[in-house]
């Protein structure tokens, strides 16, 4: 299945180059292509040093930085989206770009994985309980001394 979505999206990004290069020449598609491409990165070295200063700002405040390495996966995707060449897939890089779209499609991938049971939210951080432990090493001359410790 993931076979066919990579090639109906490779015929999709041929048949953009066609039709975006008779519009406006070969030369013109090629300009949008590397333009949107350098826009894109320029705008996501500015969005993610934002992002490395909420994440600093979030681990300082002792809080768990999760909806900035979510935003982070979000503008890793539209880098992705961007290098790859292509005007579909730049043009998804571009809108990913914009933050309430990429938080939006974040949170649908969230949901769509919660419901798939491919991931677990843990509410409210995790829960560690203290205790004191020792290493126990087997011991030959007991040979039911392993039946006991499970």
């Amino acid at each position: 299945m993931a076979a066919l979505l990579l090639i109906l999206f490779v015929l999709a990004e041929i048949a953009g180059f066609a039709t975006v290069g008779r519009a406006v020449g070969v030369f013109g598609t090629l300009a949008l292509v590397v333009a949107s491409t350098a826009l894109g990165l320029l705008v996501i070295r500015a969005q993610g040093f934002a992002l490395r200063a909420r994440l600093h700002a979030a681990l300082a405040r002792d809080e768990p930085p999760v909806a900035e390495l979510l935003d982070g996966l979000g503008l890793a995707l539209a880098a992705l989206l961007l290098v790859v060449p292509g005007l579909i897939s730049s043009t998804a890089g571009l809108l990913l770009l914009i933050p309430p779209l990429r938080r939006s499609l974040v949170a649908a991938m969230l949901r769509w994985l919660r419901r798939h049971g491919r991931v677990t939210l843990w509410p409210g951080g995790v829960t560690v309980i203290e205790g004191e432990w020792r290493e126990v090493k087997p011991d030959s001359d007991d040979p039911g001394r392993d039946r006991h410790l499970r």
